[in-house]
């Protein structure tokens, strides 16, 4: 289990490095796009299918993953549109790929259900962590409730439920601490190319900056067969 467990934890460490990768020149704090919205939504969706290959035992008989995390992760720092995105992708999936079975159908209602409580979650007003942990409670309370109706042996349904409300827990810190990271670096990245292409004074470009963007211009016009204009003004008193 702990070799399992650990890969599964690997998978949602890489995951999340991805999107950081891909986050590069967002900062969670500005407000988003609607397209940013969706395509985040889509792309934790995935994560979560991902993650349901990567199961780990928790009894005989029984595995659990933590597809849950990748919904609780983005409606904490995207809000609810994603959030709700990614629980119908992921119920979807899990319907897709293992077919239109009863358990398929519960666990996918489950994730649905899981997207809805997080967005709405998402909206209180706490800090990050704290939402994090109480969107994992409201998810493990789904899966609970998930095993109240199919586990036909209740007598080791709270071994089972403990076991991997505890692991939800560790995942949920561990995300928490990547994604703060993540956000940290990017907002220092944003800052440093700023600094690099912008004057201290008027915040306009510098003159690297400036002709680089010249140069681009250049290369657009020659390529469309197009003509390029370059004015020239001076402005007394400009710092004022």
């Amino acid at each position: 289990m702990i070799n399992i467990l650990f890969t599964n934890f690997c998978v949602l460490v890489t995951l999340l490095y991805v999107s950081g990768l891909l986050s590069k020149k967002y900062v969670v704090g500005r407000s988003p796009s609607l397209l940013v919205k969706v395509n985040a939504g889509l792309l934790f969706g995935v994560y979560g299918i991902i993650l349901m290959f990567y199961s780990y035992p928790i009894a005989p008989l029984f595995f659990a993953d933590l597809r849950h995390l990748a919904i609780v992760v983005i409606a904490c720092y995207m809000g609810w549109l994603p959030s709700l995105i990614a629980g119908i992708l992921i119920a979807a999936g899990r319907m897709l790929l293992f077919g239109l079975t009863h358990s398929s159908v519960m666990v996918g209602a489950s994730m649905l259900l899981t997207g809805i409580l997080c967005g709405l979650i998402s909206r209180m007003k706490a800090d990050k962590l704290m939402k994090m942990m109480v969107m994992n409670v409201a998810a493990m309370l789904i899966i609970l409730a998930l095993l109240l109706i199919n586990l036909k042996d209740h007598d080791s349904l709270a071994g089972i439920f403990t076991t991997q409300f505890i692991i939800s827990v560790l995942g949920t810190f561990v995300i928490y601490a990547l994604a703060e990271y993540i956000n940290a670096s990017n907002m220092l990245f944003l800052q440093m190319k700023k600094n690099a292409e912008t004057d201290y004074l008027t915040s306009l470009n510098n003159l690297r900056q400036f002709e680089q963007l010249l140069s681009e211009r250049f290369l657009e016009v020659n390529h469309h067969g197009e003509k390029l204009g370059l004015l020239l003004i001076d402005i007394d008193h400009f710092k004022k």
